[in-house]
């Protein structure tokens, strides 16, 4: 990581990712100027992928977060059938140890509506942050935040 940037534990972004044929669709306005992150190493192989499209990242030893978009199917407003497994440093379409999803804990079910309730929790049914490691979870405020920090995510 460069001086000055931080990878910063919930406030990683949490945005859509559509999967077809294993080829990714790019959801990206204007000029792209990211970079792809292919490293194995802490923190970013906490970042994963989750099985509905969207970036999941471990904040415990069995603990994701995510966005409740990405867990509740906006048609029927109940958890989506998609939402099964977790893929951690989930790179080039691959990850090591997908591991399954046995609980979730979601703020609305309505998140279109409550932006402000936009997240879950996926309880995986296996300890991989004793592998990963995990970033954690801490309460803050905006004033916490440096001037520069690293976004990650699956767009």
């Amino acid at each position: 990581m460069r001086k000055g940037t931080f990878l910063v534990g919930v406030f990683v972004f949490l945005a859509s990712q559509a999967l077809h044929a294993n080829e990714f669709i790019q959801n990206v306005f204007g000029k792209d100027d990211r970079e792809a992150i292919t490293s194995t190493k802490y923190p970013w192989r906490t970042i994963g992928y989750v099985s509905t499209g969207c970036t999941g990242t471990l904040v415990a030893k069995d603990l994701v977060v995510t966005a409740a978009h990405c867990v509740i199917d906006r048609r029927t407003g109940k958890l989506s059938t998609r939402l099964h497994t977790f893929y951690p440093n989930f790179i080039k379409g691959y990850s090591k140890d997908p591991t399954g999803i046995d609980y979730v804990w979601w703020g609305t079910s309505s998140p279109d509506r409550q932006r402000s309730n936009d997240w879950a929790i996926l309880r995986l049914n296996k300890p991989i942050g004793e592998k990963y490691g995990w970033l954690g979870v801490r309460r803050t405020t905006v004033g916490d935040f440096p001037n520069q920090i690293t976004m990650a995510g699956y767009s």
